[in-house]
């Protein structure tokens, strides 16, 4: 059983880390509103209104709080909420929720794996019905809401023959996303998602609606580049860079088996093949490739068809999903050339190139671009520093899947590097452990039943302390966090906290916008 923080949400209900005002909350009569001050809010927002749990319109109040995590519908249950429609609602909302000290949260796609964005007995803000998105007249740039996600995005960028850097998931937004940074299949050619930014527009604790570059304010601009969301104001647009489609792109995958050996601890042919593929082939490739190094307990059914799949004699699975920024000919030389075609030959199954007309069509044949089924989840985060030792690596990750009784648990390696490198440790607050990475680690366990949370967070919490126990191994990404993490304002930002913290107190000087494990004056 992982031990919680005395300051983790859930070990105190509402507490929050030290430092932060005390917020009222609905058990204080004596500062929070009445309900005819909430029925007035409600009668002032111009295309929304506030609703309740339990109240007739049940549907508007189980969207509004849905998340993508299970692990979390029973302790985060805020007191109200408001799906807003408008920047209007917006500014209406937070003037009410910072004159009378409320806890605010603020949800987009509910893709959050702390819970931060529905805190329990807070007001919600829920923007996923601001989900307008659009190509601008530059021709170079794409304004999104909130409430967008990537099977809109990319569906958009398919239209107008472009790409935008985003996620693996459709579900997810493309602004919260980059606000933490964002890592997904063209980063090694464009960098990271919040190195797109070019402007946000963001309503201030004073309710004040503003557009920030870095033209305008080029402080908060650079807080706003990977400081995450939810601290320094309410996101209602964004603007980010767009790039020029290629005619073409390539696509690699190859599978294979990961077993226990009877004289070792962990699958001995299994930490070979990992621990070649990260050492010795995949930090050559050219930056037109992006990789996913995915280790499973076995395929995922009606997923992933491996026919050479044997259950009986293998114990586990590597999966290597790469995309090419470009044509056939060159993915299939460039593989060649760096070894990957002949690493353990002997072993590989279904392995195969396919050609793609768009990143849209390449997502939509992935499995993992489907659209998540609803379970418990809890994840970990790392990242391997440049010229990391991928064989001690991969004897932990493939250790850690060969034993875990969780057929739903994974080990994900996402290949940054890259344009990812090509930024300063200074240039945006994305930490230097992520920017002079090599591969971003999600340890990950996803599972049904609530009985099973304890062992479920254990087994990610201890593997994702295996893992940074290793040399070369550091930080950890803000948009993917263990909520139990200790010391996370440097691993999320490191030497950047500091400077993230005095923006803070500088945009937020009460203190309005809080959540755990969000930056903080």
């Amino acid at each position: 059983m992982v031990t919680l923080s005395p300051h983790h949400p859930q070990a105190l209900l509402l507490s929050l880390p030290l430092g932060f005002a005390a917020k009222c909350l609905p058990s204080d009569s004596t500062c929070f509103p009445s309900q005819d001050e909430f029925n007035a809010l409600s009668k002032s927002l111009p295309t929304a209104d506030v609703i309740y749990p339990g109240l007739s319109r049940y549907k508007a109040w189980s969207d509004a709080i849905s998340l993508h995590n299970q692990r979390l519908d029973s302790d985060h249950i805020p007191h109200c909420a408001v799906r807003a429609q408008s920047e209007e609602d917006v500014i209406l909302v937070v003037k009410f929720c910072s004159e009378n000290n409320l806890l605010l949260s603020i949800k987009s796609t509910g893709h959050c794996y702390s819970g931060n964005c529905v805190q329990q007995d807070s007001f919600l803000l829920d923007m996923s019905l601001m989900n307008d998105l659009s190509l601008n007249a530059d021709g170079e740039s794409i304004t999104l809401q909130p409430g967008s996600n990537f099977d809109a995005l990319y569906a958009l960028n398919e239209e107008s023959g472009t790409q935008s850097v985003g996620g693996m998931c459709g579900t997810v937004g493309p602004v919260g996303f980059s606000l933490g940074g964002g890592h997904g299949p063209l980063i090694r050619s464009y960098g990271l998602g919040t190195d797109q930014i070019l402007s946000v527009d963001l309503v201030t604790a004073a309710g004040k609606l503003i557009s920030v570059s870095k033209s305008s304010d080029p402080d908060l601009f650079w807080a706003l580049q990977g400081g995450g969301g939810g601290s320094f104001g309410v996101v209602t647009s964004i603007t980010l860079r767009t790039h020029p489609a290629p005619s073409s792109l390539t696509s690699y995958v190859c599978n294979y088996p990961l077993s226990l050996s009877i004289d070792y601890e962990v699958g001995d042919s299994g930490v070979a093949t990992v621990g070649s593929w990260w050492s010795d082939v995949m930090p050559n490739l050219p930056n037109e490739w992006t990789f996913f190094s995915v280790l499973l307990p076995a395929p995922i059914p009606l997923e992933q068809n491996i026919p050479e799949y044997d259950k009986n004699t293998m114990q586990g699975l590597l999966s290597l999903e790469g995309l090419f920024n470009g044509d056939y000919s060159s993915a299939v030389e460039s593989l060649g050339l760096q070894g990957l075609l002949d690493l353990d030959v002997d072993r590989q199954m279904s392995c195969k190139f396919e050609n793609h007309t768009s990143l849209k069509t390449w997502h939509d044949s992935r499995w993992f671009g489907k659209t998540p089924v609803p379970t418990r989840n809890y994840m970990s985060t790392s990242f391997a520093q440049k010229n990391f030792d991928g064989k001690n690596l991969a004897k932990v990750a493939v250790n850690a899947i060969l034993n875990t009784d969780n057929t739903m648990s994974s080990f994900f390696g996402i290949q940054t590097g890259g344009a990812v490198n090509s930024a300063s440790d200074t240039d945006t607050a994305i930490s230097s452990a992520f920017r002079n990475s090599d591969m971003l680690m999600e340890i990950d366990a996803n599972w049904i039943l609530k009985s099973n949370d304890d062992a479920q967070t254990a087994w990610t919490h201890g593997v994702g302390l295996d893992v940074a126990a290793l040399d070369d191994i550091a930080g950890a990404y803000v948009n993917e966090p263990d909520p139990n993490l200790d010391d996370w304002e440097d691993m999320f930002w490191g030497a950047n906290f500091q400077r993230l913290q005095e923006i803070k107190s500088a945009v937020d000087p009460t203190a309005f916008f809080e959540c755990w494990q969000c930056v903080h004056a």
